[in-house]
């Protein structure tokens, strides 16, 4: 007869507990102090006293309503060209109002800005502008300066053709047109000498007179010899 074997149970050991931890005591907190209670003051009582009738306070008399009555109105403020003036009306109560005036546009006062001067040589260009606002108004070539002649004396003049004179530019040097002056009375250049044979009745012979004169203007310079015969 078999018999079965019964098997060793092997005996498992038990686990170690591990050590459980301790709890830290937190400290105690100090009870807070409870506030000492402030006394509540009393309320004064108020005395009684009778109640006097309320007196009704005055009605005020409604606003009454104005109507602004204004005047003409004074320029306070003059317009120019370039700049719109101000006018103000006045009411009876105090109280104004202004309107605007266009500016007028007229430049009155005016000034010249060259771009370039003229001389004698060359004409120049002047702009008109507004004093006031600035204004650009016109603008016009100005035609050249006259030149500025210096006269030289080419022929001293005499008893009949007039001084002559050469003019010269000093600014440009342009040559112009020759001028004239006046006659020299003491200077002849045609002086003329003739003999004339004249009979002399005093002295009963003939003379050879001889005298001289302008023939440009006749004047006679009188007899210079006389030979008789």
């Amino acid at each position: 007869m078999n018999t079965t074997a019964t098997p060793e149970v092997t005996e498992v050991p038990e686990a170690t507990a591990e050590p459980t931890e301790v709890p830290t005591e937190e400290p105690t907190a100090k009870p807070t102090e409870a506030p000492t209670p402030v006394p509540t003051p009393k309320p004064t009582e108020r005395p009684v006293y009778d109640s006097p009738t309320p007196t009704e306070a005055p009605t005020a008399p409604p606003a009454q309503s104005h109507t602004h009555s204004f005047d003409g109105g004074t320029v306070t403020t003059q317009p120019t060209c370039g700049a719109a003036g101000v006018k103000t009306y006045t009411c009876s109560c105090g109280e104004t109002k202004t309107e605007a005036i266009a500016a007028t546009g007229n430049h009155v006062n005016t000034r010249e800005e060259w771009m370039y001067y003229p001389s004698c040589s060359k004409g120049g260009y002047v702009n008109v502008v507004c004093s006031d606002c600035g204004a650009w108004i016109s603008g016009s070539d100005v035609p050249p300066t006259a030149h500025e002649y210096e006269a030289t004396l080419v022929y001293a003049g005499d008893c009949c053709v007039p001084a002559t004179y050469s003019n010269t530019c000093k600014v440009c040097g342009a040559p112009g047109e020759a001028t004239y002056g006046e006659k020299n009375p003491d200077v002849h250049n045609a002086v003329r000498t003739v003999t004339d044979e004249v009979w002399d009745d005093e002295k009963q012979q003939w003379a050879y007179i001889t005298g001289s004169y302008c023939s440009d203007c006749g004047k006679d310079f009188g007899t210079t010899s006389i030979e008789y015969k």
